[in-house]
C-alpha cells in the first residue's frame, strides 16, 4: 500500500506516516471528531525513508495542535494524504557556475518540498480536513525593493546534462528507488521532482543565476516503485495499511523555458516521463488555464534572471 493511498481507517486509531524523515498523525473520533499532529523537519535534514500509514501510538499531548469535527454521514469514509505544491515561489540557482552556449540546453534538477493535505472521501465531495506543512525551507527576498520584489523559498538545483538543441525533449527521469525496508517503508527520492529545462535559442552565451519558480500552474503525479502509473496510490484502492509495495515517487510537471534574445523567450509546460517514457499518474492538477498570467507577471523577471537583463 502506498503511503498516498487512500483507506478505511478504525475509530479511535492513531495512523502515522513518516514522509523522508517529518511525522504526521491522525485519529478519528466518535461523532466525526478528528485529531491531526504534525513534527516538522527542515528540509536539507530530510532522508529517502518513507513509511505508512501505520496504526501506532498517540504523539504526545502537546504536540497534538489541530482539532477538526466533521458531521459523520451514513456512507463510507476514506482518508488519504495528497501531496501537492505551495502557493510560495522557489528561488532556483544552480548549485554549480553555469553557461550556456547557442543552440544548447540543459535541465536543472529540483528536489521540492510537498505540502501535505489529509482528505476525507465521504459523501459527494472530498473534503480537506488538515493542512499539513511538514518542512521549513530557507526563505529569502527576491526583487529589487519591497513593492517589486516576492518572498521565495531558497531551492538549489543539480545541474544535469547538456545536449544540443533539437534532440529528443523527453523529460526522463529515473524513478524513486525502490527498496523495502520493512512493513510499508520503503525508500522513496525525497519531495516533488522537478526538471526545468531551459534551452539557448540565441546566438550569445548564457549564465542563468537566480530564477523565480511560480509553482501554482504545475501538476502533481505519482509513480510506483515497479515504474508503472501509480494509480492504486490515488484512486482510493483498498489496501490493509502498513503493506509494503509502492515507493510514491513524486513528479511535477516540466518547466521549459526557450530564451530567443532581449525579452523574447517562451515559458510552456510538459507533462513529465520516467522510466523509458512511460507516464506517471496524476494527483494533483495544476491551474494551467493560468500560463498567459504566468507569462505577464512573471516571466519578464525569470527571463530577465537568465539574460543578465537590466
Amino acid at each position: 500500500m502506498c503511503w498516498w493511498e487512500s483507506f478505511i481507517p478504525r475509530e479511535d486509531v492513531w495512523y502515522r506516516w513518516n514522509l523522508w524523515g517529518a511525522e504526521i498523525a491522525v485519529r478519528g473520533g466518535p461523532g466525526g471528531r478528528w485529531q491531526g499532529f504534525c513534527r516538522e523537519l527542515p528540509w536539507n535534514r530530510r532522508n529517502g525513508v518513507c513509511s505508512g500509514p501505520l496504526e501506532g501510538e498517540a504523539p504526545d499531548g502537546a504536540a497534538i495542535t489541530v482539532l477538526w469535527e466533521v458531521p459523520p454521514e451514513n456512507t463510507e469514509q476514506r482518508i488519504a494524504l495528497t501531496p501537492c505544491l505551495p502557493a510560495k515561489p522557489f528561488l532556483v540557482f544552480p548549485a554549480d557556475t553555469l553557461r550556456l552556449s547557442p543552440g544548447t540546453e540543459t535541465i536543472l534538477e529540483l528536489e521540492m518540498p510537498p505540502v501535505v493535505r489529509l482528505i476525507l472521501h465521504s459523501g459527494a465531495s472530498p473534503e480537506v480536513l488538515f493542512t499539513f506543512t511538514p518542512f521549513t525551507v530557507k526563505e529569502t527576498w527576491h526583487g529589487e525593493d519591497t513593492m517589486t520584489g516576492v518572498l521565495c523559498y531558497a531551492l538549489p538545483a543539480a545541474n544535469g546534462a547538456r545536449q544540443a538543441a533539437g534532440v529528443s525533449q523527453a523529460g526522463g527521469a529515473g524513478t524513486g528507488a525502490a527498496g523495502t525496508a520493512g512493513a510499508g517503508t520503503a525508500e522513496s527520492a525525497p519531495g516533488i521532482r522537478c526538471r526545468l529545462l531551459l534551452r539557448n535559442r540565441t546566438r550569445a552565451i548564457l549564465e542563468p543565476g537566480k530564477m523565480p519558480l511560480h509553482v501554482e500552474e504545475l501538476s502533481v503525479y505519482g509513480q510506483n516503485d515497479a515504474g508503472s502509473p501509480g494509480d492504486a496510490c490515488l484512486s482510493g484502492n483498498t489496501g490493509s495499511p502498513g503493506a509494503a509495495g509502492f515507493a510514491g515517487a513524486l513528479y511535477s510537471d516540466i518547466p521549459v523555458i526557450d530564451v530567443y534574445g532581449g525579452e523574447d523567450f517562451r515559458i510552456s509546460l510538459k507533462e513529465p516521463e520516467v522510466n523509458r517514457g512511460s507516464k506517471p499518474a496524476l494527483i494533483v492538477r495544476g491551474s494551467k488555464n493560468g500560463m498567459g498570467d504566468l507569462l505577464i507577471h512573471h516571466g519578464t523577471q525569470i527571463i530577465k534572471n537568465i539574460t543578465g537583463l537590466p
